[in-house]
């Protein structure tokens, strides 16, 4: 388990309960994505979470993939905030997400991929997914049915968050928190704390206590490859 914030914890947590409930997990053990590289042992799988919303962190996949290699495991993501955005996540095995940040579609539906069909019984019918393959319940079909017309001009959403994001770390490049090899698409953590001017801007709240702030950068993605980051204009230094 790579901890590295909120919703790695959370990774944690739901990790615990599988094995508790399920019997099938051995050993479980949480090591901080900067040791990550020193870490030895033997394991199955390395679970960790691409793009950690709650600081703003990205963990390149390429990266998390080499190391999984380098344990002889297998790698799992939660990407709910890399998946659209970021790349290489076919080096993982097996991926989460939903169809909400960046797929840019409505929240509500929850995706799996993976390499091999699970070999392990699951004794709940919603968790089991040979009850989803063969869709035996009602599905999230009002969000899955919302990417029907958003996947066709993906791209142009993507590139509104690609032009929010370099603006913003131009302007707060003084303030920023980590290197651009761990800046995610997404979100930008900087060490200041932010107001809006007016109501056009909401700020993103983060699940973690974090001194600074972190900022969403889907604010403008309707306008496409016309975005200008003008919303950042409602942005202020909260000093």
């Amino acid at each position: 388990m790579v901890s590295s914030g909120y919703y790695s914890d959370r990774l944690e947590q739901i990790t615990k309960m599988a094995k508790d409930q399920t019997g099938c997990i051995e050993h479980i053990e949480c090591v901080n994505w900067k040791n990550l590289a020193d870490f030895e042992g033997k394991y199955d799988w390395v679970l960790a979470c691409s793009t950690e919303t709650s600081i703003g962190l990205k963990l390149p996949i390429s990266w998390l993939s080499s190391q999984a290699n380098r344990l002889n495991a297998k790698l799992i993501l939660d990407a709910t905030a890399s998946i659209g955005l970021e790349s290489d996540h076919e080096q993982a095995d097996v991926i989460a997400y939903s169809s909400c940040k960046g797929l840019f579609g409505l929240t509500g539906a929850a995706f799996v991929a993976f390499n091999e069909i699970p070999d392990i019984p699951v004794n709940s019918f919603y968790l089991d997914l040979q009850s989803h393959i063969e869709k035996r319940m009602t599905g999230p079909y009002h969000a899955i049915a919302s990417l029907l017309d958003v996947l066709p001009i993906h791209s142009e959403f993507r590139e509104a968050v690609v032009i929010n994001k370099k603006l913003f770390c131009q302007r707060m490049k003084d303030y920023l928190i980590f290197d651009d090899a761990h800046q995610p698409l997404l979100c930008t953590f900087i060490t200041q704390k932010l107001k809006v001017i007016n109501d056009r801007s909401i700020l993103y709240k983060s699940r973690a206590n974090t001194d600074g702030q972190v900022v969403s950068h889907l604010g403008e993605i309707f306008l496409g490859m016309n975005a200008k980051g003008e919303i950042l204009d409602n942005l202020k230094l909260d000093n």
